[in-house]
């Protein structure tokens, strides 16, 4: 991963039209042809999908970022709980009762899933689909689940019910567990969407799906892409910013997706220790080798303690850069540790 700091600038500073590809802007330079911007937006996998690539032919981009669509349509196919059709919840229809051979995108996501998991003492646990059911539904009727209906659903899950055998890439379930990857899948998807752009040449390149990001090369003649670090409210402005490239960056926090039951606000992000949405108010942004890891490891520190999620930072085989702000005491309190890049403020 590479991170430095530069100027501060807007993110993505370009007309976009949904569906359609543009040429944004000629950069100058040395070659004999020009290299341009071409953004592409639309949406997938319930959010927006922004694509950003540096080439020197329309024909060449359109085609590869068709081909990296293609692939997040193709992570939604698999790790959609939404769709009856999808992978995961084909999987969990034939689990317990019978080892099931999945795809090599499935199997690698639970297998970096199970991983991330032990690491963070089950912070982070994609067996929650039906404590997931259980909170939308509390969530809609601003009522919480009823106790006997949580301590049921709580006794099956947990990663340690998922086995893997990589020999003939099966999955088995010892309970009847479903899963959600909301917290992992969308980081991923950026993620191959990034290679396929890279496989076609184009390595100067940015996705954004959802705020999870995919950043490959930096732009001709920049230190990198300009990202912007989203305010703790709505009506308050864009003003800070860093600076990173070829690295995954995802937010996980309650700003927009909470409800208030019974006088009490919580966060669409559960606890795997009680099932319950969060009540910890929080931001936290994390930048990783990858926007897979970013994702899982945003999940889990909104989870985690600072104490815990710094010590797991620190532990980690790679850079990575952790800022945490959390609402304690009437005030928002900001953290930032490991080689998280200073954050720039425009003025």
């Amino acid at each position: 991963m590479h991170i430095k700091l530069s100027n501060p600038g807007i993110l993505l500073q370009a007309c976009v039209w949904v569906g359609a590809l543009f040429c944004c802007a000629a950069v100058a330079s040395g070659q004999t042809t020009p290299l341009k911007r071409f953004v592409w937006s639309g949406s997938e996998m319930g959010v927006r999908l922004q694509i950003t690539v540096y080439s020197d032919s329309a024909e060449i981009a359109g085609n590869a970022i068709q081909k990296a669509v293609a692939q997040v349509k193709k992570c939604n196919r698999i790790f959609s709980d939404y769709s009856r059709n999808s992978e995961v919840v084909q999987l969990a229809r034939n689990s317990p009762s019978q080892a099931t051979k999945v795809s090599p995108e499935l199997f690698y996501l639970l297998t970096e899933a199970q991983t991330v998991n032990r690491s963070t003492n089950g912070a982070f646990d994609v067996t929650l689909g039906k404590l997931t059911k259980l909170w939308r539904n509390a969530r809609k009727d601003r009522k919480l689940p009823e106790p006997e209906v949580l301590t049921k659903a709580l006794a099956e899950i947990g990663m340690q019910q998922v086995v893997l055998n990589p020999e003939n890439r099966t999955v088995r379930t010892k309970t009847d567990l479903e899963f959600d990857f909301g917290g992992i899948a969308k980081g991923y998807a950026a993620d191959l969407a990034m290679e396929s752009l890279r496989e076609d040449g184009l390595s100067i390149a940015l996705i954004d799906l959802g705020g999870d990001l995919a950043v490959g090369d930096p732009p001709p003649e920049k230190l990198g892409w300009n990202i912007a670090i989203a305010p703790l409210k709505k009506s308050e402005p864009i003003s800070r910013f860093i600076t990173v490239s070829n690295c995954g960056i995802a937010t996980s926090g309650d700003m927009e997706q909470f409800v208030e039951i019974d006088g009490k606000r919580y966060s669409h992000i559960l606890d795997p220790k009680t099932g319950l949405g969060l009540q910890r108010r929080s931001s936290v942004t994390v930048i990783a080798e990858d926007a897979t890891q970013a994702d899982a490891l945003a999940s889990a520190y909104s989870v985690m303690s600072w104490d815990e999620s710094r010590r797991h930072l620190k532990g980690l085989s790679f850079p990575a850069g952790l800022l945490v702000q959390e609402y304690c005491e009437g005030e928002w309190m900001e953290s930032s540790i490991h080689q998280f890049p200073k954050i720039r403020t425009k003025k």
